[in-house]
C-alpha cells in the first residue's frame, strides 16, 4: 500500500489488459487478471506471485512470477489460441508476502485462500454452543437488572505484601498503552566499522530504554497539571518486555532493533502527556545517533475508576474487620490502583464496579477469622466482605447470631472454618493443579479441554444454586433471594488462565463467592437476601488463545463486536 506499490499495480494492470485479461483489485489490494476460456464454469488455474519486496530487493523476487505469466498469455493472445483454453486462467499479483510493513506474512494470499485456524464461533460450536450474531446481542444484560459488580482477585504484586496489608480495595484499574518502537541504522561488520562511523540502532535503543525508565520514574511534563503529576507519580509504570535485532548475529552491527513498551496509569490524559514527551525525546536521541525511529501504537485501553459508593462500602466492611483483628495497630484498609487488567473493565460499561485484591500470603493463614468477623457486620452493611470479599445484601433487621464475638472461633463455628478455609483452599488446589491442558504447569485457554472440565467442576460446586452456561461459555449461578425482580449484585471472575499461571488467578474470585454463599445457606440466611446474587465464571479474560481479552465479560456488557466471533487462533509465521 505504499505509493510505489500502487504505481507497480497500475503498471501491471495495464500489461494484463494488453494481454487480453479482465482485471480487478480486491479489498486487500491484490490485483487479478482473468481469462475465461471455452468453459467459464470450469475450475480455474491460478498463476501468481507478489508485488511487494524486502528492503534492497532483487528485481526478480516476486515480479518474475507475474511477468512470466503475462508473457505466456500474451503469446497465446497473439497467436489466436487464448479462446481455446479449456479452463480459466487467473493471474494474481499479491499485495503483501514479505511482511515488511505489518510483520504478518502472506496477507494477500491468505485473504484470497481464506486461510484461517479455528474461529471463536467454531470453537464454541465444537463444544455444542451455537452462537449467532443475533443471540450474541441477546447475551447483553439489561443495565437496570444489575446493581453492581465485585471481582475478587489475587494482587499479583508486592504492594499489599510489603506493608503487611491482608487485603485492599481497588480505587481504579490502570489504562494500558502498548507501543512498538523500531530503530533503524546501518548494518555492518563488527570488526571493520570504526566506532565513530557507526549508525548503531542497538546503542540508540539502549539510550531509549534508559530514557523510558527515567521519564516514567519522574513524569515531569509541562502538559500535565498538578493532579495529573500526583496520580502519575503513584500509578505510572512502564515496561520493555520484548526486544529483537536484525540480523541478530554476534559479529554484525544490527541494521534494525525493535522493542515493545507497555505503559499503564490511572490517569489517561497524564499518560498521553508522558507518551508525547517520551516520543519527542526518543526522536531527538535517534537524530543525534544518526538512526531513524518509528513509534507505532498497538493497543489502547482506557483506565476505569471504580464506583466510590461501592468502594466505600467495601472499605468500611474491611476496616471494621481489620480493627477487630488488629486493634489500634492497623485500623485502615488499603486502597490501591490495580495495574493488571480485570473483567471489571468490561463490566464497567454495564454497572458500577469495584475489584478487591487479596494479599497472597493471607491464603496460607487462618483467613476464616477475617471472614467471620466481616460476616458479623451483615446486619448493618449493604455489602459484606468474606475473607477475599464477598458482597451479599440483607435487610437491616436480619440477625446473624451464629457468628461469634471478637473474632474468636469456637467449636460451634468449626463448620464455617471448614467451608471458608479448608474447603475453599482444597477447591483452589484442585482447579489449579489437576484441571490443566498441560503437565507440569497450569494452563487453561478458551474452550480447551481443561477449560470445559473446569466448567463442570465449578458447576458441581454450584449445586446449591441454579446454574447455566450461556452461548459464549460463561458459567452462571444465581440466588434470587426475597425479591427476584431487584437489581442483582454480580460477584465474578474468570476460569481461563495465562501460560504457567498461578492457582489463585481468576479461580479465587469464583471459589470465594461460592464459599460465602455456602456459609449463608448452612446458616439458613441465604433466602433472606434482599437482592439477587449472581456468580459468573467468565470463559475468557486472558485472551491467550484468540488474542482478544474479555470475550466473556464483554459479551454480557454489550461491548463485544460482532466481528469478534470470526477472530481466528491461526498465527501467521
Amino acid at each position: 500500500m505504499s505509493p510505489a506499490s500502487l504505481r507497480a499495480g497500475n503498471l501491471i494492470r495495464g500489461w494484463m489488459e494488453d494481454a487480453g485479461l479482465r482485471t480487478w483489485v480486491d479489498q486487500l489490494g491484490n490485483l487479478h487478471g482473468r481469462v475465461e476460456g471455452m468453459n467459464a464454469s470450469a475450475e480455474a488455474l491460478l498463476i501468481g506471485s507478489h508485488l511487494d519486496t524486502v528492503v534492497d530487493a532483487g528485481i526478480f523476487d516476486g515480479s518474475l512470477g507475474i511477468i512470466s505469466a503475462l508473457s505466456a498469455l500474451k503469446v497465446l493472445s497473439v497467436n489466436g489460441t487464448m479462446g481455446k483454453l479449456r479452463r480459466l486462467i487467473e493471474v494474481i499479483a499479491f499485495s503483501d508476502e514479505e511482511r515488511l510493513r505489518f510483520h504478518s506474512t502472506f496477507l494477500g494470499s491468505a485473504f484470497s485462500c481464506f486461510i484461517s485456524g479455528v474461529t471463536v464461533q467454531d470453537a464454541l460450536k465444537e463444544n455444542s454452543l451455537e452462537i449467532t450474531e443475533e443471540n450474541l446481542l441477546q447475551l447483553k444484560y439489561d443495565p437496570g437488572s444489575v446493581w453492581g459488580y465485585i471481582e475478587v482477585h489475587i494482587e499479583q504484586g508486592p504492594v499489599l505484601e510489603w506493608p503487611g496489608f491482608p487485603l485492599g480495595v481497588v480505587k481504579g484499574i490502570a489504562g494500558q498503552t502498548r507501543l512498538k518502537v523500531t530503530v533503524k541504522g546501518s548494518q555492518g561488520h563488527a570488526g571493520t566499522v570504526p566506532m565513530y562511523m557507526r549508525q548503531d540502532p542497538m546503542a540508540a535503543a539502549a539510550e531509549l530504554i534508559v530514557l523510558l525508565e527515567s521519564v516514567c520514574k519522574n513524569p515531569k511534563d509541562g502538559h500535565c497539571n498538578d493532579i495529573s503529576l500526583e496520580s502519575l507519580s503513584s500509578s505510572l509504570v512502564c515496561t520493555v518486555g520484548e526486544i529483537s535485532t536484525w540480523p541478530s548475529a554476534s559479529n554484525v552491527i544490527p541494521g534494525q532493533v525493535t522493542f515493545t513498551v507497555d505503559l499503564r496509569a490511572i490517569d489517561d490524559m497524564g499518560c498521553e502527556a508522558v507518551i508525547y514527551e517520551l516520543s519527542n525525546q526518543m526522536y531527538k536521541i535517534c537524530e543525534r545517533c544518526s538512526v531513524s525511529c518509528i513509534i507505532d501504537r498497538k493497543h489502547d485501553v482506557n483506565a476505569v475508576v471504580c464506583d466510590s459508593e461501592l468502594s466505600s462500602q467495601l472499605k468500611s466492611a474491611a476496616s471494621s474487620a481489620l480493627r477487630k483483628m488488629a486493634g489500634d495497630i492497623q485500623d485502615e484498609t488499603a486502597t490501591l490502583m490495580s495495574g493488571a487488567g480485570h473483567d471489571a473493565m468490561a463490566m464497567s460499561h454495564l454497572t458500577k464496579v469495584c475489584p478487591v485484591l487479596l494479599h497472597r500470603q493471607l491464603l496460607g493463614g487462618d483467613i476464616s477469622c477475617y471472614m467471620i468477623i466481616i460476616y458479623k457486620n451483615l446486619n448493618r452493611l449493604e455489602c459484606c466482605l468474606s475473607g477475599v470479599v464477598e458482597a451479599l445484601c440483607y435487610d437491616d433487621d436480619d440477625g446473624n447470631d451464629f457468628f461469634i464475638e471478637d473474632g474468636e472461633i469456637s467449636s460451634r463455628n468449626d463448620l464455617f472454618r471448614e467451608i471458608l478455609r479448608d474447603e475453599a483452599v482444597t477447591r483452589l488446589n484442585e482447579l489449579g493443579k489437576r484441571v490443566s491442558d498441560t503437565d507440569g504447569y497450569l494452563e487453561r485457554t478458551f474452550m480447551s479441554p481443561a477449560s470445559l472440565r473446569a466448567v463442570l467442576e465449578v458447576q458441581l460446586m454450584f449445586m446449591l444454586i441454579s446454574s447455566w452456561v450461556d452461548q459464549l461459555g460463561n458459567l452462571h449461578g444465581r440466588v434470587e433471594g426475597m425479591n427476584a425482580s431487584a437489581e442483582a449484585l454480580s460477584i465474578s471472575s474468570h476460569l481461563d488462565t495465562v501460560v504457567d499461571a498461578g492457582i489463585f488467578d481468576g479461580s479465587l474470585g469464583i471459589i470465594s463467592a461460592l464459599s460465602a454463599l455456602k456459609v449463608l445457606n448452612v446458616s439458613g440466611t441465604l433466602g433472606k437476601l434482599r437482592r439477587p446474587i449472581e456468580v459468573i465464571a467468565f470463559s475468557d479474560e486472558e485472551g491467550v488463545r484468540f488474542h482478544s481479552t474479555f470475550l466473556g465479560s464483554a459479551a454480557l456488557a454489550g461491548i463485544l463486536p460482532l466481528t469478534a466471533l470470526q477472530i481466528s487462533d491461526k498465527r501467521f509465521p
